[in-house]
């Protein structure tokens, strides 16, 4: 998939490819991999691997605009998501059905990340937030687990 990928972007006449990848096992995108490829990593600890073959700068994120927006009494949830990832999808579904199992005390904020509009705004590829603080897993949160961080925040509110 990916001697497809390079094929494409070279016909398209790209100067090169770009990941974002991790070290460990913490995903399944794992940097080892795309090192043993001919990826580099853009910088130390970043977590964007290139590969090239034109004359070209290096890539970087755009920077984050995501500003949390408390609403008072409610345990907020922004989940910045994209269809294109089974991960994600399944995370939606367990998102979505964990929060309505805790009625109003619960928002629950969607942001299609795929939506230029979206990228655009607020920098963001997929991620969770609940309260402010970024949650991750590295695979679709258990339902169990985003239930017990709903219960503490709430029982934090009382």
């Amino acid at each position: 998939m990916l001697e497809a990928a390079e094929q494409e972007a070279r016909r398209k006449g790209f100067k090169g490819l770009a990941v974002h990848a991790y070290d460990g096992d913490f995903w399944f995108m794992p940097s080892g991999f795309f090192q043993r490829v001919g990826f580099r990593r853009v910088l130390e600890n970043s977590e964007i691997w290139v590969k090239k073959w034109g004359e070209t700068g290096d890539p970087s994120l755009r920077p984050t605009q995501y500003k949390y927006a408390p609403v008072p009494g409610k345990v907020v949830i922004d989940y910045f998501w994209s269809p294109f990832c089974l991960t994600v999808c399944e995370e939606l579904l367990n998102i979505r059905q964990v929060s309505e199992e805790f009625g109003d005390k619960v928002i629950l904020r969607e942001y299609r990340a795929d939506d230029p509009e979206v990228a655009t705004r607020y920098g963001m590829g997929c991620a969770l937030f609940i309260d402010g603080e970024r949650k991750d897993w590295g695979y679709a949160p258990p339902k169990d687990d985003l239930r017990q961080v709903i219960r503490s925040r709430l029982q934090q509110m009382e």
